[in-house]
């Protein structure tokens, strides 16, 4: 099972998973992850408490189910014209 669209995903949900237990206190998981939060870092004029938290977990999935996508999708048209 070498998909890409599968196991991206995973991993950011158990990043959610373990911030949704409370073990990553600082949210260095959900920082790693979620596009949110890259975007929150780069205007200043927004504070943590503009984003919902469940926002950023959902937002965190997808966007790493879509990453997992183009890379499955590149890998599939390479091996297409090779």
């Amino acid at each position: 099972m070498k998909k890409f669209r599968i196991w991206l995903p995973i991993i950011a949900f158990l990043a959610v998973i373990v911030n949704l237990l409370g073990l990553d206190e600082l949210n260095l998981l959900l920082m790693g992850v979620s596009p949110l939060a890259w975007v929150k870092e780069f205007i200043p004029g927004m504070h943590r408490v503009d984003i919902p938290i469940s926002l950023a977990y959902i937002a965190a999935v997808l966007f790493w189910f879509g990453v997992g996508f183009l890379i499955d999708m590149l890998i599939q048209s390479s091996k297409k014209n090779a």
